[in-house]
């Protein structure tokens, strides 16, 4: 070093600074969860049985029409070099895949009435099941724009759709509309989607079928593509076994706090899933893991203090003073899911380890093991009400963000604590503390609940 020079040491910085294109995606996500006020806005003049109705038809429909959407996206994106000819063969391989499902679902609409012994249940079911095309023609503007990082005609997309359909939605309402409300809001919302999203994506292609572009897309779906669509049959699940086995208005009643639950969630895990996105697309974390994760964990604790107080405090006199007592029933279940923030909010520091790492593959197959397991829980509880199911939830989601405080402690080269005897190292300690943060939080908020 020459005379006068200062030593220059390289930091790593805490965490990325997320692009517009990353701000913008987690708005959509956000204007998608402020979509459903309009349904908490119709709670008062509908009842749990008309909202129980629409997410019993809903559930197995919104499952199908992820698996459509999200495997096409995923592999488009995952294409290396992307040809005319392999959006056209995308285009019209989901879009057929959608109409043969959508026919599909009209069909069994009739036996769907008669297999729940609710009338009304049939009509709505038919009308949803246009949901799967309708959602298939929406995958290739989705991929354009998402190649492209235009994150911003995306969120104007749920913008126009959410606020055209909700009011859709609150003036049938209104006037009486019944469960039909809901339903003209969702198909509404969705047809302005498809218009916006083809009107962004600013790229048009001929008509034309290729089977070796589609043997490509196919070799691209890998077990990360399937993640969107786990994270959706994990929402999904719960509503239609509660439909089927406790009826339409235990689903009605499950639908607030489940809703609740996952709008929180999704508000504290903004920040780390930013960070993630930045740190996939420079190819992983590096050295500035442990300080990501360290800032992670505090977003984790920072989760668990809203939840607390919003399940202890907020949630029974809030719903005790907006809705009618035909909703009184959902306020236990809710303050039990609005704990499992928590837990989820700590599942995202194992997802940004992952990520980190460039382990797309891992955390993929880490949401296939939650989703399974979620869903056997459910089954295991919903026999026993709706409160069992919550707290089956709860238990299902703490044990997997345990569980997954290995995988981050293997990354950064330190064994979890139980093989150490109880030595930690000082990189991982923030971690554990806020796991222990969150478990005595989730366990002193339900025995406050208890109480």
């Amino acid at each position: 070093m020459e005379p006068g020079e200062t030593a220059t040491v390289n930091r790593p910085v805490l965490r990325p600074r997320p692009t517009l294109a990353e701000g913008w995606a987690a708005i959509e996500r956000l204007i998608r969860h402020l979509g459903w006020l309009g349904f908490f806005v119709c709670m008062s003049p509908l009842g749990p049985r008309d909202y129980g109705l629409v997410a019993l038809a809903l559930a197995g429909i919104a499952m199908l029409e992820s698996l459509l959407v999200e495997l096409a996206v995923g592999a488009l994106l995952a294409l290396e070099r992307v040809e005319e000819a392999h959006l056209s063969t995308a285009f019209l391989a989901n879009t057929g895949a959608g109409a043969v499902v959508s026919l599909v679902l009209y069909a069994l609409g009739g036996e769907i009435s008669v297999m729940f012994d609710e009338p009304g249940l049939g009509d709505v079911f038919q009308t949803l099941a246009l949901l799967p095309v309708l959602s298939a023609l929406t995958a290739v503007p989705v991929a354009l724009l998402n190649s492209t990082r235009s994150a911003a005609p995306l969120a104007s997309s749920a913008l126009i759709g959410v606020a055209t359909g909700g009011a859709v939605g609150m003036t049938l309402a209104g006037v009486g509309g019944g469960a039909w409300s809901l339903v003209a809001q969702i198909v509404t919302q969705r047809f302005i989607e498809i218009a916006v999203l083809w009107g962004s994506a600013g790229r048009l292609f001929a008509l034309r079928w290729s089977w070796r572009h589609l043997e490509e897309i196919a070799h691209a779906v890998t077990p990360a593509t399937l993640g969107p669509v786990c994270a959706t049959i994990a929402r999904q699940m719960p509503r239609f076994l509660i439909g089927l086995i406790l009826g339409p208005i235990a689903a009605g009643l499950y639908l607030p706090g489940a809703r609740v639950a996952e709008a929180i969630a999704e508000v504290c895990a903004a920040p780390a899933r930013a960070a993630g996105a930045a740190w996939l697309g420079k190819g992983g974390a590096g050295p500035a893991m442990p300080a990501l994760l360290r800032w992670a964990a505090l977003r984790a604790g920072a989760a668990t203090i809203v939840a607390m107080v919003a399940s202890a405090f907020l949630l029974e006199p809030v719903m005790a003073a907006w809705l009618d007592p035909r909703w009184w029933g959902a306020v236990r279940p809710a303050q039990i899911l609005v704990l499992a923030v928590g837990p989820a909010a700590l599942q995202q520091v194992r997802r940004l380890a992952l990520l980190g790492a460039n382990r797309q593959q891992a955390e993929g197959l880490w949401l296939a093991a939650q989703t399974a397991t979620s869903m056997l829980a459910v089954a295991a509880a919903v026999s026993y009400g709706l409160e069992a199911v919550a707290g089956a939830e709860l238990i299902q989601a703490s044990a997997v963000a345990a569980l997954g405080l290995w995988p981050v402690a293997a990354l950064i080269g330190t064994r979890p604590p139980l093989a150490r005897a109880g030595l930690l190292s000082a990189r991982l300690a923030p971690l554990f503390r806020t796991a222990a943060l969150v478990g005595f939080a989730v366990l002193a908020c339900g025995l406050l609940l208890l109480v």
